[in-house]
């Protein structure tokens, strides 16, 4: 074997052409395999956890949820609270479940506040 200028040794790579060629080169009856092993759903989750732990992330399309479109025209308002009555104004969303564009629609429905502000409510 002959070295090259660095000590190394040089591999002759003169190959002679065969007349048939090697069995991986006929890949034509290759096929992948179908078959999925069916887990259970704990077993999934089970194998999701490990893998997570282990650092490796899902291949599986993450689900980007949207939210319905509301069938009415809405307007953004943006506005400065007092600290306290923000506190109250989320503390009453939570508690009912709704939308802080409920909560104000409920205020106003509670108040008779008409659409051009004009209120049957005395103070």
């Amino acid at each position: 074997m002959a070295k090259d200028p660095f000590g190394l040794d040089v591999i002759d790579d003169k190959r002679t052409p065969t007349s048939k060629p090697s069995a991986l080169a006929d890949l034509s009856d290759f096929r992948p395999s179908t078959a999925v092993p069916d887990l259970s759903e704990p077993e999934r989750r089970h194998i999701d956890l490990v893998a997570n732990r282990s650092g490796f992330s899902s291949r599986e399309p993450v689900e980007i949820r949207r939210r319905a479109r509301t069938p009415v025209v809405t307007q953004a308002l943006h506005t400065r609270l007092r600290v306290e009555d923000y506190n109250r104004l989320v503390a009453f969303c939570e508690k009912h479940s709704v939308a802080y564009a409920e909560a104000i629609q409920m205020l106003l429905d509670h108040a008779a506040v008409d659409e051009i502000g004009n209120s049957s409510v005395k103070r």
